[in-house]
């Protein structure tokens, strides 16, 4: 499951909630990302938000708006719900419970995609900002032969291929998603359709 655009052109249904992870942090000052971003994507549970007062429902336009949001804040899907995609978090290290601890003990329970993160140092002009938003440790700042910058390594090993560093680097094509691995990476529930 790697393209939101696709899972949301394909839920029956939209709706928006409040991050639960993230609520007590951004009422407190301590966080400064996006707190609506949690989709449902199911007729029942985007009734259901909407009836309980959580929640609202959205337009598909809406819903995209959404998702590019979440994408300059830096934030990861996350998806769920096996062969009925019921819903979309979008994480963040500080607030996400399971990010959280996985930022602080490099051990995450997340599959990694099917993508990897790769930096052309041709075209990277050592600004950091990818370094500053990978949530898995992924970039670092190395010393290029031929460079009197520090310019962006990616660690393959670390990489869980989110695209959060890709989304807003300010120099094009410096940063860009290669696929890595098969369809058969993504562990899918039976006859779940695999959206790429």
């Amino acid at each position: 499951y790697e393209d939101t655009e696709a899972i949301l052109r394909n839920a029956p249904a939209i709706a928006v909630v409040n991050c639960p992870c993230r609520m007590y942090q951004v009422e407190h000052g301590l966080n400064d990302k996006p707190l609506e971003v949690c989709m449902q994507l199911t007729a029942g549970s985007a009734k259901y938000a909407e009836d309980q007062g959580i929640g609202r429902t959205l337009t598909m336009e809406e819903g995209l708006a959404i998702l590019r949001i979440t994408e300059e804040a830096g934030l990861v899907p996350s998806v769920f719900g096996g062969e009925k995609l019921g819903f979309i978090c979008h994480c963040d290290a500080q607030g996400c419970s399971s990010l959280r601890v996985g930022a602080q003990t490099g051990l995450f329970g997340y599959e990694k995609s099917r993508y990897q993160s790769t930096v052309d140092p041709s075209l990277c002009n050592g600004c950091q900002t990818c370094v500053e938003r990978c949530i898995f440790g992924a970039i670092e700042m190395v010393k290029v032969a031929d460079s009197k910058k520090l310019k962006a390594v990616v660690d393959l090993e670390k990489c869980y291929g989110c695209g959060a560093c890709v989304i807003t680097c300010p120099v094009e094509g410096a940063i860009t998603l290669k696929l890595e691995r098969p369809k058969e990476h993504i562990p899918l529930m039976e006859g779940a359709q695999l959206q790429v």
